[in-house]
């Protein structure tokens, strides 16, 4: 992004929170709605299904806990695993940050952490350029919004 967009993005999201146009809901649908999940991604229900080929409605903690983690750098998500899928553990670092953050938020309850295992299953598109090309586990055919 640009300098310019950036003090535009600031200009506008002040001036909404500051006439009360919108709620900070509103604000934030529109906003997962419309940002870049990954590469020509773009909303919420796109990245769902890219990533996990799910429903954002059907997204676990930890697939939610992955899509906050890429927001910062989403094309970049595929460097977070492994060549098996796995997410390497430095992105395991930064899942039980981002977890805690949210029990202290109040987001989540503390209960929803007990025996928690950072980790996501790559099940859309996404898996075919983190796995081999090799790798019988590829949905080469699998198409987004299937």
């Amino acid at each position: 992004k640009t300098v310019s967009r950036k003090a535009e993005e600031a200009l506008i999201v002040y001036l909404i929170e500051n006439t009360g146009l919108v709620s900070k809901e509103r604000m934030l649908e529109v906003y997962l709605n419309v940002i870049e999940w990954g590469p020509n991604i773009y909303g919420i229900g796109e990245a769902s299904r890219f990533y996990f080929n799910k429903k954002p409605s059907q997204l676990n903690l930890n697939e939610s806990v992955f899509l906050s983690a890429i927001i910062p750098n989403p094309k970049y998500y595929k460097y977070h695993f492994t060549p098996q899928g796995d997410i390497k553990p430095h992105f395991v670092n930064y899942f039980n940050i981002l977890t805690r953050r949210m029990v202290f938020r109040g987001r989540i309850s503390p209960s929803d952490t007990v025996n928690y295992i950072p980790s996501v299953e790559l099940r859309g598109p996404a898996l075919n350029s983190v796995l081999p090309a090799d790798s019988p586990d590829r949905l080469d055919d699998l198409m987004i919004g299937e």
